[in-house]
């Protein structure tokens, strides 16, 4: 494949989009990556993805770079849902913890 024809398969995988953007929240998320450097990361992390893509398809033009990308953005939706929910039980307690502290009725009754 030429490299007129890589640039063109990479431009439309979403699932590197989406695996990158997943990385770079979650990396905030437990403190590796800062704010302000979130679009550092996501500028090398698509240039990982840009670089494993050109190397795959040069070594292997027969790969199905489109069915690879799927399982991607498939492990990406998975991974969204599981760290939401890790988040929400994370934040729920937090939460209960707070409202239990500043004594507000039945939102932070605690029986022990």
């Amino acid at each position: 494949m030429e490299l007129n024809g890589l640039v063109a398969s990479f431009l439309a995988l979403g699932g590197v989009a989406a695996f990158v953007t997943f990385g770079v929240n979650f990396g905030k998320a437990v403190g590796v990556v800062k704010d302000d450097d979130a679009g550092k990361w996501s500028t090398g992390l698509n240039l990982v993805g840009l670089v494993a893509f050109f190397a795959l398809g040069i070594v292997d033009p027969e790969l199905d770079m489109a069915g690879l990308d799927k399982e991607l953005a498939a492990f990406v939706d998975v991974a969204v849902v599981v760290f939401a929910y890790i988040m929400q039980l994370i934040e729920s307690k937090t939460f209960h913890k707070l409202l239990s502290w500043a004594g507000i009725p039945v939102i932070g009754k605690s029986n022990s």
